[in-house]
């Protein structure tokens, strides 16, 4: 192209600049269009090389790169129009134009056999949506069991036979339906000696059986063929473009998102492929999810040179054949075949096995730690995810650090399964997260699928990293198991929590979830675990929409209605600890859910052991629960008081005073530590004393689960000691609400006010995409960008109900925030700017000089303030005259006068000015 353009255009500076527009456009503007064919450089599609199963979407890309080819081709023959080599010849241009229009039509065959191919995905994938849409309300029966022998046909994919037990546990007589993947052939379906018809209409297959309410039934399914992807995450909602291309991806490295594998040396089944006949299908569209829990049996012949993998007890009976039992039912199973090594330890009385390629086994050989080590460090992940009591002592023999476990404590995240199972998987091999799942879409059921060589994990290599070889292997394999089984799509914490049982409600879609926030049993604060903006975002949507209308919002990201239903959790576990002891509540919990472990519960169930054991009717709960889209609004001070000196080093007898005051006219729930939980009827006021003797914390918070106020949580820390005893009495008493009232007739007007505005400077290029309304997803989608005001939240920042600021990295003085204030009573005022930092502190601690500027409706008089740690929270601006309006001006610039500063801290604050009128 830069040939063809050169030789057509005369002048070389034009030439580059078309050159670079089209380069820069189709880098900027190509990825994501038509499936990236207008991205040159094929940055998002995938092109690496997996030891399992090789080129990972090989076709795609060298489809990609020779379409690019032979249009080249076709420009570069093109360019020879400009030459003049034979002028007598008549048929020079004919012949060029000849020679270019082959390669320009063979391109143009190759693109529509491209986007061909992705049509037909999407056609086959709208063809299975709609069969699933069409019966995904019918009535469902249940799986019992499933005995599965298959046999691994190489490239002609499985040969399977299943012998399932049903039931029909609803109150009517439905037919048999069942599921299964539309690229396994079925060659028959037997009821006993009797063969039953049936069709199939994509995963569906309808049966010619009936089944009475209560009977169950006997069916053995034989199939064979290869499995077909296009089935899976059909439920998985429409993503942005541009978020869509970041799936699955590290840095500049795109690995592709593979569901499933069926080819020659390698097979990958996870439930989702319907690689086993089912009842109740894994893909739902309507929220109203539900699961089946089955007992499974599963046989697996394969080449003498594979392994294969799968959940329950492992029993080879010989080479080829492996046999998995399992003693209870479980929710689905995944299967993995194909050429492992194996390595075994022990996590308390649980074999955790890691399956890798053979060829892999660096990974583990740069973890120098003896097996005694490793075992003692992995019994110590188990207790701390479970929420065990541990106690410490030093051991007189190896004088290592060891720990002692509390076994009688009930833990609610027990982990449910008899083994651990850690395979690597390939480069694209990817399950998208559900739309009602919260996270774990690695993990399945006691196998965690960890991707190949551990590429996008967290993974520290003291071998190949000496600025870490000092902290030991030790050190690295503690970081390897934090970073990437607490949290994301390896967190282990799903399995000891969702998997081992299911609560289901077509009134109340996704309680499951929320209950499985309950499970989670904190002793307090739990909502230290949300970052502020998070929490600022879920509180913002559900000041104007309900839970239910969140649940079936196709607008919310995953993430965000995963903090809207981590709220909601803890809000209806605060509420139920309002009318019974938190203590008993747990307790109930635990006692549920070990009775009915891998059981699919209904939420009638659950209310009616509420009832009994706690005196807690939850349909008096949930109706509001899902439906009211009314949020509280409290204000809150507290108090503490010692009384007297230390009982010892530890005892004290302390008071501590919270004082709420709820400005709304709906109830809200707070939570006091030490207390506990509170509902606070609207427009009311409480006072609640609380005396602790157990120990003698400087540290007393109020949180507030479902309210407007961000942050949620307010902590303080100062106290009083008294000598002589306080007369005060524990409980809960009404007070004047004139407590909270402020007469203060200084004007404050914070950053979120109107009045408020962030002026910047825009680019002329910026200038050009706004006024034409050009959206650039790349530039859109940028997550920071440190030239631009972002805002954070602190409870030490001005602001009600939302304590905010913004605030930026230190520039160069040509961004701005501007405050306009009119004024109604002329006269001389002293101004005052808000000092805070982003700590907790209630104001700045660093020292610094700040850039600002004021205008009186005058004079501009150009400020530069030096702050210190002395500095008071409210620092004058100076006093002015004011007339009509005064405008105040705070710049990004800011100069850290410390040498103990360090500069990539350097951030600038911008919270509240304040006025406050000089009387003569």
């Amino acid at each position: 192209m830069s040939i063809l353009v050169s030789r057509f255009v005369n002048n070389q500076g034009i030439s580059i600049l078309i050159l670079l527009f089209f380069c820069v456009g189709t880098t900027i503007c190509g990825a994501g269009v038509m499936n990236n064919l207008f991205d040159p450089f094929a940055r998002y599609i995938p092109n690496l090389f997996s030891d399992f199963v090789g080129h990972t979407q090989l076709k795609c890309f060298l489809l990609h790169q020779t379409i690019y080819l032979l249009m080249g081709i076709c420009l570069l023959v093109l360019s020879i129009l400009v030459y003049r080599r034979l002028p007598n010849n008549i048929h020079q241009v004919r012949n060029v134009l000849g020679f270019a229009m082959f390669p320009l039509i063979l391109s143009i065959v190759l693109i529509a056999y491209y986007i061909g191919d992705f049509v037909h995905i999407e056609r086959d994938k709208n063809e299975y949506r709609q069969f699933y849409l069409e019966y995904e309300h019918v009535l469902k029966n249940r799986v019992l069991s499933n005995e599965i022998r298959l046999r691994d046909l190489g490239k002609k994919g499985v040969a399977v036979e299943s012998k399932m037990k049903i039931v029909n546990k609803n109150e009517e007589q439905i037919p048999v339906l069942l599921y299964l993947n539309p690229g396994l052939t079925v060659n028959g379906i037997k009821n006993g000696s009797v063969n039953l018809s049936f069709e199939r209409k994509g995963p569906v297959i309808l049966v010619n059986k009936q089944l009475a309410a209560g009977d169950t039934c006997d069916l053995v399914v034989n199939y064979e063929g290869i499995v077909d992807n296009d089935v899976c995450h059909l439920d998985r909602s429409v993503v942005p473009g541009y978020q869509r291309l970041n799936e699955n991806r590290c840095g500049i490295y795109s690995f592709g998102t593979q569901p499933a594998y069926c080819v020659n040396n390698y097979k990958l089944f996870t439930p989702e492929v319907l690689w086993y006949p089912t009842c109740v299908p894994p893909t739902c569209f309507s929220f109203f999810r539900n699961m089946d829990f089955t007992y499974f049996s599963l046989v697996v012949i394969h080449d003498e040179q594979n392994t294969a993998i799968s959940q329950g007890e492992i029993i080879n009976e010989q080479i080829g054949i492996t046999i998995f039992k399992h003693e209870h039912a479980i929710s689905g199973i995944s299967l993995c075949v194909g050429k492992y090594d194996k390595r075994v330890v022990m996590m308390d009385s649980i074999p955790v096995e890691i399956y890798y390629e053979p060829s892999h086994g660096y990974l583990l050989d740069s973890f120098r730690i003896d097996v005694d080590v490793l075992e003692e460090h992995l019994l110590n992940f188990k207790s701390k995810l479970e929420k065990r009591n541990m106690s410490s002592y030093i051991d007189t023999e190896t004088k290592r650090l060891k720990y002692n476990y509390s076994t009688a404590l009930k833990s609610d995240l027990e982990y449910p399964y008899s083994w651990l199972r850690f395979i690597e998987t390939p480069l694209d091999f990817y399950p998208f997260p559900k739309p009602d799942a919260m996270d774990g879409e690695r993990v399945q059921n006691g196998l965690i699928f960890l991707t190949e060589k551990l590429c996008n994990q967290h993974f520290i290599d003291g071998e190949y990293n000496p600025g870490l070889r000092k902290y030991g292997s030790e050190w690295h394999f503690k970081m390897l198991l934090d970073s990437n089984l607490t949290h994301g799509g390896c967190n282990i914490k799903s399995m000891l929590q969702n998997e081992f049982n299911y609560v289901s409600s077509v009134d109340y879609p996704m309680i499951n979830e929320i209950l499985i926030n309950m499970l989670s049993r904190y002793s307090f604060g739990l909502m230290q675990s949300f970052e502020p903006m998070d929490e600022y975002r879920a509180m913002d949507y559900l000041s104007r929409y309900c839970l239910r209308e969140a649940i079936h919002d196709l607008n919310l990201s995953s993430k965000e209605l995963y903090f809207i239903i981590k709220k909601k959790g803890w809000e209806l576990y605060s509420l139920i600890c309002t009318r019974v002891s938190k203590d008993e509540f747990d307790d109930f919990l635990y006692d549920f859910f070990s009775k009915y472990r891998f059981m699919n519960v209904e939420l009638k169930i659950f209310s009616k052991n509420l009832m009994e054991q706690c005196g807690v009717d939850l349909d008096h709960i949930l109706p509001d629960l899902y439906n009211s889209s009314r949020l509280p609004v409290f204000k809150v001070d507290a108090e503490c008081y010692q009384v007297g000196d230390l009982i010892d080093s530890w005892q004290a007898n302390q008071y501590f005073l919270f004082k709420i005051y709820n400005m709304s006219d709906v109830p809200g729930v707070i939570m006091t530590r030490p207390g506990g939980f509170y509902l606070i009827p609207g427009h009311s006021c409480k006072e609640i004393v609380v005396n602790d003797t157990t120990s003698s914390s400087l540290s007393y918070r109020i949180e507030m689960p479902m309210s407007r106020n961000i942050p949620s949580v307010k902590r303080y820390r100062a106290k009083k000691v008294v000598y002589n005893e306080l007369g005060l009495k524990e409980g809960i008493r009404d007070i004047d609400s004139m407590y909270f009232q402020d007469n203060s007739p200084d004007i404050i007007v914070d950053n979120v006010n109107e009045r408020c505005k962030i002026i910047e400077t825009k680019t002329w290029l910026q200038d050009v995409l706004e006024k034409y309304n050009v959206d650039i997803p790349f530039l859109s989608e940028r997550k920071k960008n440190r030239n631009q005001w972002l805002i954070g939240f602190n409870t030490k920042f001005y602001g009600f109900p939302v304590q905010s600021a913004y605030y930026k990295e230190a520039g160069t003085g040509d961004k701005r925030v501007e405050w306009t204030i009119d004024i109604t009573h002329p006269g001389k005022y002293e101004l005052f700017f808000h000092n805070v930092d982003g700590t907790r502190h209630e104001k700045s601690l660093d020292d610094k000089t700040l850039y600002f500027s004021v205008y009186n409706g005058e004079d501009t008089f150009d400020l530069k303030i030096n702050i210190d740690s002395e500095s008071d929270e409210w620092v004058s601006l100076g006093k002015y005259d004011v007339f009509n309006c005064i405008k105040v001006v705070q710049y990004d610039k800011q100069e850290l006068l410390s040498i103990f500063s360090f500069k990539g801290l350097n951030k600038v604050f911008v919270d509240a000015i304040k006025m406050k009128k000089i009387r003569r």
